[in-house]
């Protein structure tokens, strides 16, 4: 494990490098995890490498990206997870989002995108990525898995053609249980 931070004591900018080599992120059976990261430790490519996140049976966690107040109101620090291709967020009762604060830039933030698993994350009402035909952040997408109550609920910030949009390129798979693969 590498971490580095760094403070430039004239400017105040802060940058930081976390994990830069990690490849699969997983977590399960922590009851009190309420976030994973803060923001600023994973600005400007912090886990550049990051291919999946599997994250189940935490039913604290509210989402990954904690946004501090060590980060200020600056909008330039990301989340920047240019290789992430799988996403499952199993059993999370109180997610709310991969990173509150950051409104509707996270379209940025996942262009290798291939697969979502979300089961059980009631409170999450939006995808974690953007659809809409003309600003899709996952170009890759292929699966999405998902129980069908919850997908039905979903608000989409273009209702009709966000959701058409994404059933045209991408499979969605409805689950009535639990996967098997996290059982």
């Amino acid at each position: 494990m590498m971490m580095m931070m760094t403070k430039e004591n004239k400017a105040e900018k802060k940058t930081s490098v976390l994990l830069p080599n990690l490849r699969r992120l997983r977590i399960g059976d922590c009851s009190r995890l309420k976030h994973i990261f803060q923001m600023i430790m994973v600005a400007d490519q912090g886990l550049s490498q990051l291919e999946e996140i599997k994250i189940y049976d935490c039913p604290a966690l509210e989402e990954i990206f904690m946004k501090s107040n060590d980060d200020g109101e600056n909008k330039s620090s990301k989340v920047v997870l240019p290789r992430l291709r799988v996403l499952q967020l199993i059993e999370l009762p109180n997610f709310s989002g991969v990173c509150r604060g950051v409104g509707s830039v996270l379209h940025n933030y996942f262009p290798a995108c291939e697969r979502l698993s979300i089961y059980g994350c009631p409170n999450l009402k939006r995808l974690p990525v953007v659809v809409s035909p003309a600003r899709s952040s996952t170009p890759r997408l292929r699966g999405i898995e998902t129980e069908e109550t919850w997908f039905n609920d979903l608000e989409w910030n273009e209702p009709i053609s966000d959701e058409l949009h994404l059933q045209e390129r991408v499979k969605v798979e409805f689950l009535s249980r639990r996967p098997a693969w996290f059982s």
